[in-house]
């Protein structure tokens, strides 16, 4: 056997031989010789190679390294020499995705390739194998991808209000498929729009309460999950409910006064302590030395005052009301 340099001897009684058991793809050299008393001399050398054959060996020492979340890199070693049975014409590499039951293949010319386009934080199994006339065994290896920042943001985000000052945010994870990695918390950003501050919460869970909000103020708010980095954001936009007046009118002023009359005009509260829609005001009228009062209301921002007693003083003083009622007195 040329390959290993075997010699083996047989003594048949015929003029024919068959051996059974010969190594596929492996020359044979031949020499016969007729024996009487003794051998005569051996024939010329006859060689003969046999066919080839799927190889019986499967590829040796895979190596698979994790590059980044989406690419594994594979080598190996060929088959042993004496398991090849033939001339290797390319290595079959299969790809099996766990979690989704799929596989695809890929043939190689050589010992070694990039596979790309995987999905993060995905468990592949990949198998090797030689192929001469036919495949042989294969060898299988697994890996996993490194994590990623997730491709999905939070779902089914949602604002529940508690009270005019105070919230609660539900969401959902994003996709399983989406999330890339273990998602170790959930960063919520809020932005208050008329004055611009901006809050930032951590949360492990799937929702959080925020209290201290500004009541009729627009907030925007942004949620991300947080794997190795921040995700897509999911944003909403909302604003809190009303409530009452929590400032009183300002820059009350009594003018055209006559000794009967007088006109009162005054501002609404600061943007900041309206809380609401202003949808009127009310008006207390206090005679000093008779401490008598009366009530007014209005709509708009002055109110005429007539049939006053000369020579009388007089105090006033203003509250401003929302739908939820009236807030407190100048």
């Amino acid at each position: 056997i040329t390959e290993t340099m075997e010699m083996f001897q047989y003594k048949p009684n015929n003029t024919f031989l068959l051996l059974n058991d010969v190594h596929p793809y492996y020359t044979y050299s031949v020499m016969i010789a007729a024996v009487t008393i003794a051998p005569g001399p051996f024939t010329s050398e006859y060689s003969v190679t046999t066919p080839q054959d799927a190889p019986s060996g499967s590829p040796q020492n895979v190596i698979a390294t994790v590059l980044n979340s989406t690419t594994i890199y594979l080598s190996w070693d060929p088959v042993l020499v004496h398991e090849q049975n033939g001339v290797i014409q390319y290595y079959i590499v299969t790809v099996y995705e766990i979690s989704t039951d799929t596989s695809t293949e890929v043939d190689v010319v050589t010992t070694n390739i990039s596979i790309t386009d995987l999905h993060p934080y995905y468990e592949y199994q990949f198998s090797v194998a030689a192929y001469t006339v036919g495949p042989g065994p294969d060898t299988h290896i697994s890996a996993i991808t490194n994590q990623d920042v997730p491709s999905s943001p939070p779902q089914n985000v949602s604002v529940s209000f508690i009270s005019s000052s105070s919230i609660i945010v539900q969401w959902s994870p994003p996709p399983k498929d989406k999330q890339n990695g273990v998602i170790k918390y959930y960063s919520v950003l809020m932005e208050e729009l008329f004055s611009n501050t901006t809050f930032n919460y951590n949360t492990t869970g799937l929702y959080i309460t925020i209290e201290d909000l500004h009541p009729f103020y627009v907030y925007e708010f942004n949620v991300v999950a947080v794997t190795i980095g921040n995700g897509p954001v999911a944003a909403n936009t909302f604003q809190m409910p009303e409530d009452v007046p929590s400032e009183s009118p300002t820059n009350l002023v009594a003018s055209l006064i006559t000794s009967t009359s007088a006109i009162l005009v005054w501002s609404p509260p600061p943007l900041s302590g309206q809380n609401g829609v202003i949808t009127g005001y009310n008006i207390s009228l206090l005679e000093v030395d008779s401490e008598n009062r009366w009530t007014y209301s209005s709509n708009t921002n002055s109110l005429s005052l007539s049939s006053l007693m000369p020579h009388t003083e007089y105090s006033f003083a203003l509250a401003s009301r929302t739908i939820h009622g009236f807030g407190p007195f100048s």
